[in-house]
């Protein structure tokens, strides 16, 4: 039986509907759609919390964020498929998760600062965290499990205005040349 390596790729606030390897037309993303090609997807993950540590502890442990019990299915997953693992991530909340320390390797990129749009994609931060993690996994043994968190859509909005003006349709209004995520809380009840 072959051994195979694992990738988990995560991206806050990004929806499936939005990934060309998901059938999105939007906007082409050719490595995903070979590694998807090659891949299990999941089209749907329904979050139990909106807590992201919470929702981590749910990942990792295979429990719902309501269930008290700690757990340690990350750590015996991982000693038990006998590969290398890695983590790679621009979220503090991920990175200082309790459960985190599992991973042999950690690849943290500091969170984006960005303060104005990129000139080009390459300088976006999730192409950076995108790159860092390609060329890690390349230098890493076969087989390896590496699980790829990016604040993406969370982070400051850094796209070049190029990119952001060619998914426009023609009824669309100009896109925003900020780069802070659009957020609102909403209050109400507790």
């Amino acid at each position: 039986m072959t051994q195979r390596s694992v990738i988990v790729v995560v991206f806050d606030r990004w929806g499936a509907g939005q990934a060309s390897p998901l059938g999105a037309t939007m906007l082409d993303m050719p490595f995903f759609n070979r590694l998807a090609a090659s891949a299990l997807t999941a089209n749907f993950c329904l979050a139990d919390s909106p807590d992201l540590e919470q929702i981590y502890r749910s990942y990792w442990t295979g429990r719902h964020a309501a269930d008290p019990r700690d757990g340690g299915e990350l750590e015996h997953w991982l000693n038990g498929v006998d590969a290398h693992s890695l983590l790679v991530t621009d979220e503090p909340l991920v990175r200082d998760h309790p459960l985190a320390r599992h991973f042999e390797q950690k690849l943290i990129l500091p969170p984006s600062t960005a303060q104005r749009t990129a000139d080009e994609v390459a300088q976006t931060q999730l192409a950076k965290l995108l790159f860092a993690a390609g060329e890690a996994i390349l230098n890493l043994d076969e087989p390896h499990v590496v699980w790829i968190h990016a604040q993406a859509m969370e982070a400051p909005w850094d796209a070049p205005l190029e990119l952001r003006q060619s998914l426009r349709d023609e009824e669309d209004p100009e896109p925003p040349e900020w780069v802070f995520p659009p957020s609102r809380r909403i209050e109400g009840p507790k």
